[in-house]
């Protein structure tokens, strides 16, 4: 007796649709494994980036520690607690400060002096002294940007820091101020960055001397 073999043919159509949705979960799934590959390396490029950032404000921030150490062991004659300035090793405008690290640039760019003292509340007005070819403009009326009666005024004060001799308190400064620039080139990421700070030297002594 022949026997026939019965094939339902909705069989075919449905392992169709078993390759076809399988296709389709394979590319899902590929799709999502792309977009967390791609997070995952921005998030590694954050975090390194923030690493990096981290590290620069750190190193410039240790330069401008050493920088004040310096401006201190220049202005004050003996320690910053006794608030009396030297006569001699002055600070400048453009004068490079040695921080220790060839990758780093701690420059002077602004001198202030404190003018109209008073050692009552210790406030005062603050003055910049203007600098023409390298020294300190004297000068009413000259250089560039041109000195004026208040920036030769905080020149001359500054110049008599530390010195009592035929002084007056009117003569001296209260506290000497700096702008500190610094530049730092980091290797790292091949990019420069700069910081800007002010520095206060309190010569209050040399004025209260006289009271």
């Amino acid at each position: 007796m022949n026997m026939k073999q019965f094939v339902d043919p909705h069989l075919f159509k449905q392992r169709g649709a078993v390759l076809a949705f399988s296709l389709i979960m394979l590319l899902l799934l590929t799709l999502v494994s792309v977009s967390m590959i791609q997070q995952n390396k921005s998030q590694i490029a954050m975090t390194s980036n923030s690493i990096q950032q981290t590290s620069a404000f750190s190193t410039v921030q240790s330069a401008l520690v050493n920088a004040q150490s310096i401006i201190n062991q220049r202005r004050y004659k003996t320690i910053p607690e006794d608030a009396k300035c030297n006569s001699t090793n002055q600070i400048h405008e453009n004068m490079v400060l040695d921080v220790g690290d060839p990758n780093i640039v701690a420059r002077i760019t602004q001198v202030f002096c404190l003018t109209d003292y008073n050692s009552a509340n210790r406030i005062g007005d603050l003055n910049q002294c203007l600098y023409n070819n390298g020294s300190r403009n004297l000068n009413v009326g000259t250089g560039t940007p041109q000195a004026t009666a208040e920036s030769v005024l905080a020149c001359t004060r500054l110049n008599n820091a530390g010195s009592t001799v035929n002084r007056t308190k009117n003569d001296l400064c209260g506290s000497e101020a700096y702008t500190i620039t610094i530049n730092f080139f980091d290797n790292t990421s091949n990019t420069s960055r700069t910081l800007e700070s002010k520095y206060q030297v309190n010569c209050s002594k040399d004025i209260i001397d006289f009271i």
